[in-house]
């Protein structure tokens, strides 16, 4: 039973809590608290998955504190996080590695500068005003937010083909209307985006 963090401090209360298996690679945990500027993250928190400025450690025994950008209404993390804020904000943060080369295409986000690109990844940054979602979704290498219409479904990240682009290579840099391929062709309106590493789904209204 997990009762303090990493730095030796009382688990502040959670009321979400979920974890990520890929394969051999890696494996973690993160919990929240709707409504909440604070999370978990636990396992393997490499890549700048803290969002803390940090790239991480590929084992945490126990629950690392995020502090996060705007209070929390969903999280989802892997090898990064997307964050939905309580404001319908989207966030995201993570995807990095040693060498200070962020997948950028994974977080919607690109860097405005040479000095950006080697630690943009290990901060949080807001790929969308408030007011903008009402759900997202993440996998090993997308991101989703779904926005107040329940119709336009917005995406980046390195596998177009896999989220119903041209083709199995294109790369989203930054939130794409993924509306046309997708939305369109669905019988009623998006209630929920579902994702993981490999494949995506929606529930419908």
């Amino acid at each position: 039973k997990l009762l303090i963090d990493s730095a030796g401090n009382p688990l502040q209360p959670i009321d979400h809590m979920t974890a990520y298996f890929m394969g051999n690679a890696a494996a973690g945990w993160w919990a929240y608290r709707e409504g909440q500027t604070y999370g978990y993250i636990w396992g393997d928190t490499r890549f700048g998955s803290r969002g803390d400025g940090t790239l991480g450690s590929s084992i945490s025994n126990r629950p690392v504190l995020m502090t996060l950008p705007v209070a929390a209404k969903k999280m989802v993390c892997a090898y990064h996080c997307i964050l939905l804020g309580a404001d319908s904000s989207v966030w995201t943060a993570g995807g990095g590695n040693s060498t200070g080369h962020g997948q950028y295409e994974n977080l919607g986000y690109k860097p405005t500068s040479a000095a950006d690109t080697a630690t943009a990844y290990l901060t949080w940054r807001k790929i969308a005003d408030a007011g903008s979602a009402i759900d997202i979704a993440g996998g090993m290498q997308w991101d989703y937010y779904l926005k107040p219409d329940h119709i336009t479904l917005m995406g980046s990240g390195q596998f177009g083909g896999y989220m119903a682009a041209a083709n199995n290579s294109t790369k989203y840099g930054t939130p794409t209307d993924l509306t046309t391929n997708i939305s369109s062709k669905l019988p009623a309106p998006i209630a929920q985006i579902v994702t993981d590493h490999t494949s995506t789904g929606v529930l419908c209204t």
